[in-house]
């Protein structure tokens, strides 16, 4: 019967559906059904045609299924299970169907596209614009606590380090990730209680500053369960560290190498954005090489190939301004090489602040090569000369009474002088 033999080819795998001219379908489902009619009472048969519209139904909802969505879609549509439901025992729908149909199962491999939403992958937050204004080095809950009430602050920067965490409890055996800058070891702030305030929060992206390799494998799977949560509240995440010798310390070596950076980062968090800097010493008289520059991007270009999840992963050069204000043109030729990519220009917590000239007349030049939009600046300016000019008035200020409570000191003596002539 061409019923039953494209029911076990079919079942089987052996035939593929499409390879079927229609005529032979209709044939098929027009043999299939033929007997369904024969040997049937009259009480009965009102019952049957009905069953034999829900197998033709059934059995086209799975040939449509199987063209339209290329998902497995193991169907039964036995005369038992249906007419069970018209109150019929299942031997007289077996007597009648004269043996009963085969199931059909049409199989097929499910690609990775039909995949449910549950599993598919979340992506991370994408790149904000560069002109943010930062909280820099929240590393303890009072600092935090200012920046989050802080309604113009708009991203926080944290250091990140394996230490002690100081509770009021007895003191926790052993080191975790806490917030702290080296040399300091100890902090009221790890990473877990930071990383659950900002989420509360919900308003400020984040980039953490890690500061040793330990940290960061123990931070990025915590940060990669957080993912749902910082997604939900658009919160844009970045992780930072020097991963490249840099200038002033070109002969010493990163806390965190760029290959075990990078094997980190595709291993439990693909996609997420980087903030990439080089170990500067950035109060000394070098800039950025042509050679600095190059050296990141062959490090840049090897990551996005190696991870595929990292195609929309933004890039962001953290950059000491200090020394990238002497000259720009390496910079400028890395942010060609490194399509989409961003500069942060930067002040340590403990160098001293620029004068505000130099941070406008940095500015100005990447502003005039049209580089603006891709520059952000997270650096502390003072404006010396106002400071002068009251520094100054202070001075005087200060010798003028001094000279006042000179002359009134002095003024006994000179009239007794006065008097002895």
């Amino acid at each position: 019967m061409i019923a039953e033999t494209l029911a076990r080819q079919l079942k089987c795998g052996s035939i593929p559906v499409r390879a079927m001219p229609t005529a032979i379908l209709k044939k098929a489902w027009i043999e299939a059904i033929s007997p369904l009619a024969v040997g049937c009472t009259m009480q009965g048969r009102w019952r049957v045609k009905l069953l034999t519209w829900l197998q033709l139904g059934v059995a086209s909802l799975c040939i449509a299924r199987y063209f339209f969505d290329s998902q497995t879609f193991p169907t039964q549509f036995s005369g038992s299970c249906l007419l069970q439901q018209l109150g019929r025992s299942s031997r007289d729908v077996d007597g009648q169907l004269r043996g009963g149909r085969r199931a059909i199962a049409l199989r097929r491999p499910v690609p990775e596209a039909a995949i449910s939403d549950s599993r598919r992958e979340i992506p991370w937050v994408a790149m904000p614009s560069p002109k943010q204004v930062w909280a820099h080095s929240c590393v303890t809950r009072a600092k935090l606590q200012a920046a989050l009430a802080d309604p113009t602050v708009t991203a926080i920067e944290v250091d990140v380090t394996m230490g002690h965490l100081i509770t009021d409890a007895p003191a926790v055996s052993g080191m975790v990730p806490i917030m702290a800058h080296p040399p300091s070891r100890s902090s009221d702030l790890s990473f877990e209680a930071f990383l659950g305030m900002v989420i509360d929060d919900g308003r400020r992206h984040i980039k953490f500053d890690f500061k040793d390799l330990k940290a960061l494998q123990s931070c990025l799977p915590l940060l990669a369960a957080a993912k749902e949560r910082l997604s939900a509240n658009r919160q844009a995440v970045w992780l930072n560290a020097d991963v490249l010798p840099g200038p002033g310390l070109r002969t010493r070596d990163c806390a965190v190498p760029a290959n075990d950076f990078f094997k980190a980062v595709c291993k439990y968090s693909p996609g997420i954005h980087l903030s990439l800097g080089w170990r500067v010493n950035p109060i000394g008289y070098e800039t950025y090489s042509e050679t600095d520059c190059k050296a990141m991007a062959a490090v840049c270009k090897e990551y996005v190939l190696a991870s595929s999840a990292s195609s929309g992963a933004g890039i962001v050069f953290a950059v000491s301004a200090r020394l990238a204000g002497r000259d720009t043109r390496a910079l400028e030729g890395l942010l060609k090489e490194i399509p989409d990519s961003q500069l942060l220009f930067w002040t340590g917590a403990w160098e001293p602040p620029l004068h505000s000239s130099q941070l406008a007349n940095l500015q100005d030049l990447l502003q005039r090569r049209g580089l603006s939009a891709r520059c952000g600046y997270d650096c502390r300016a003072i404006d010396f000369s106002a400071y002068s000019t009251e520094l100054s008035k202070l001075v005087m200020g200060f010798i003028k009474r001094f000279g006042m409570l000179l002359s009134a000191s002095c003024r006994p003596l000179l009239q007794s002088a006065i008097a002895l002539r």
